[in-house]
């Protein structure tokens, strides 16, 4: 489904209240859910760096397929960033166990956005500075599956900005 009255009322909040809103992409496979398709919304896709809890893979990293993306007819359908997301460890009622989705990555690009408002406050009050600022920052060649230059400029479609920097 297209920009939909969910969209649209996020985007009127979003706007009159100025804050920064952070939304996973969703696990559909295909498509980014409302309301990761407002026009202020940061939509978090999942970047798999990891083989399971305890071994990275090695860059460049691939987007995982649940990261919802889907060729758009008329509105972008792809995250506006990926972070990483897959084997992540957490915390359960019998110690640790391994979660994976856009869920788990989009935390890490809320926190890295609480990072940059930290060190420069103005951000606060410029939601769309700071989605500028985290998108520039985003690392595009570490997301990509094959050293072909077709793919690998596919891949960063689907990615967005590509794989955020907390640096």
């Amino acid at each position: 489904d297209g920009y939909n009255n969910v969209d649209k009322e996020v985007d009127r909040l979003i706007y009159s209240t100025g804050v920064i809103f952070v939304k996973s992409a969703g696990n559909t496979y295909d498509e980014v859910t409302s309301p990761g398709k407002a026009l202020n919304t940061i939509t978090v896709g999942n970047a798999d760096t990891k083989n399971d809890y305890l071994q990275t893979r090695i860059v460049p990293y691939s987007i995982a397929t649940e990261s919802s993306y889907t060729e758009p007819d008329y509105l972008p359908n792809k995250p506006d960033i990926v972070a990483p997301g897959t084997n992540i460890a957490v915390p359960a009622q019998n110690g640790v166990r391994i979660g994976s989705g856009t869920s788990f990555a989009a935390p890490l690009v809320t926190g890295v956005l609480a990072q940059m408002c930290q060190r420069a406050p103005s951000l606060k009050y410029s939601r769309e500075r700071a989605k500028a600022m985290l998108l520039l920052g985003a690392e595009q060649g570490k997301i990509s599956t094959t050293n072909n230059s077709y793919v690998q400029n596919f891949q960063r479609d689907k990615s967005g900005a590509g794989l955020v920097n907390a640096q």
